[in-house]
């Protein structure tokens, strides 16, 4: 039972610590389409064009 126990505690101790670096990408990466997202409506507002 101890070995499993520990192997256990050492997955879950890996999926927070990978939940954690994972949920802080996902956050850069919104906050960067945020940034992205304004940009290209205000180069919308400016010349008229049309950003995907």
């Amino acid at each position: 039972m101890g070995a499993g126990d520990d192997s256990n505690r050492f997955y879950i101790k890996t999926w927070c610590y990978w939940h954690s670096r994972f949920s802080d990408l996902l956050l850069e990466e919104r906050k960067k389409r945020l940034m992205c997202s304004e940009i290209l409506s205000d180069r919308h507002a400016s010349d008229g064009h049309r950003y995907p």
